[in-house]
């Protein structure tokens, strides 16, 4: 799959407009992967320019959190709490991040991969072994409280906020359909962030789903945007998020330009970007961060919850794909705000005593960086089109992130495909 050859376009245009869409149709775009669009590529500068005129303190005062897509929970399922094996070629692994100041920045094609003859695949790979033990059980039919997975929630200091690998997440301004919305993000690569697929489009299989407008403020804080901003060059989400809003596949990647508003260098050598892990089991400890606007939220302010990955559904039993849920009550505007597993200090971490990878799965490989693993995606609710009162609030569910040979939609197919359209550059 290739970009469309770009026209050129007025730097007097008010608000920076999509200019072309790639777009298969049916069954070829499936097998053909992930779908994108590409904003004009030249004139970066004035491209981010013309964006940053765009949002105005007051457009992004007012812009509305992004609502998370809501499933209905039903029958079965309401009570299914899944604990499916990997499949063959799903083995787990690791891409290293980079926290500014380590003299080599990593390629998005490095990994490690746990070997079939590690002792720690038989465990990855063996099944999800739900939390039995107390005070952890799997709820036996979600209500909107009591058996949710256990949290605790942090606003997290603004003095931190450019301190790395907190640096690496912000606020996602862009227009959907002519109305302002903001979201979450974090940087991934030099220039790559990962986020919600709901936050490029709307997911629904139309050409006007598309964000624009689209500009990412990291260590964002009540004072504004320390380091500035970065537009948008590039959008991609996976097949079936676009053509049918398949939850299980809400996540999404952007390229940004190699020049901020304020600082004249791509955006991950300012703030550093995550590790990667995909195909690890539905149990991991998670940090999931995020900006969420929703009452009671300010919207200004960088949320983080901690919770343990409690169980998994198959929305859809034909497609194949899960998603995994948390305990969680970050609102609208926290869409596409990271998961990780694993939390780094900047200069100075100590050695796991348990001996288990599994607890910190970041020394499996002794590299840098927290790896994200996930992403804010949706909620869940009891009553059919979720109206007020019947949504899961305590809950949070993101889509697996998964790397095999048998499937080109996975989260890892989604980056690749930012990547090599500008997104290490």
């Amino acid at each position: 799959m290739r970009p469309l050859s770009m026209l050129g376009s007025s730097a007097t245009a008010p608000i920076p407009l999509l200019l072309a869409i790639l777009l298969l149709t049916g069954s070829a775009l499936a097998q053909d992967g992930p779908v994108f669009m590409t904003l004009q590529e030249d004139a970066d500068e004035v491209q981010a320019q013309a964006i940053m005129d765009y949002w105005t303190p007051e457009r992004m005062r007012q812009a509305l959190p992004k609502p998370f897509p809501a499933a209905l929970a039903t029958g079965a399922e309401a009570g299914s709490h899944e604990a499916a094996e990997l499949s063959p070629d799903a083995v787990p692994g690791l891409a290293p991040g980079w926290r500014p100041g380590l003299r080599r920045q990593p390629g998005p094609n490095e990994r490690l991969e746990i070997s079939p003859d590690d002792p720690l695949y038989q465990v990855l790979t063996g099944g999800d072994q739900l939390q039995t033990a107390p005070p952890f059980s799997p709820p036996s039919s979600p209500t909107d409280f009591g058996n949710y997975a256990p949290f605790n929630r942090f606003t997290w200091q603004q003095a931190n906020n450019t301190v790395y690998p907190i640096s690496t997440v912000g606020k996602l301004f862009f227009t959907q359909r002519g109305q302002n919305f903001v979201c979450s993000a974090s940087v991934i690569q030099r220039s790559t962030l990962a986020t919600a697929g709901h936050c490029v489009h709307d997911g629904s299989n139309s050409n006007a789903g598309w964000s624009t407008n689209v500009l990412f403020c990291p260590s964002h804080n009540p004072s504004g945007n320390p380091r500035g901003c970065w537009a948008a060059t590039f959008l991609a989400t996976s097949f079936q998020w676009f053509s049918s809003g398949n939850i299980d596949r809400d996540y999404g990647c952007i390229v940004t330009a190699t020049t901020g508003t304020t600082i004249a260098n791509r955006v991950g050598n300012v703030t550093g970007w995550l590790g990667r892990a995909w195909n690890w089991p539905t149990r991991q400890s998670t940090f999931a961060w995020g900006y969420p606007a929703a009452s009671p939220f300010p919207g200004n302010r960088l949320i983080t919850v901690v919770s343990t990955e409690w169980y998994q559904l198959n929305r859809n039993t034909s497609e194949g794909q899960l998603s995994k849920y948390i305990g969680s009550d970050m609102t609208g505007g926290s869409s596409g705000g990271p998961w990780w597993i694993n939390h780094t200090h900047s200069n100075t971490e100590f050695a796991d005593t348990d001996g288990s990878s599994l607890t910190d799965p970041g020394q499996v490989s002794g590299n840098c960086c927290p790896w994200i693993n996930g992403v804010n995606s949706h909620k869940r609710c009891s009553q059919a089109g979720c109206p007020a009162g019947s949504v899961f609030t305590q809950e949070m569910g993101s889509p697996q992130f998964r790397n095999t040979s048998s499937d080109n939609n996975e989260s890892e197919d989604v980056f690749a495909l930012c990547f090599a359209n500008g997104g290490t550059s």
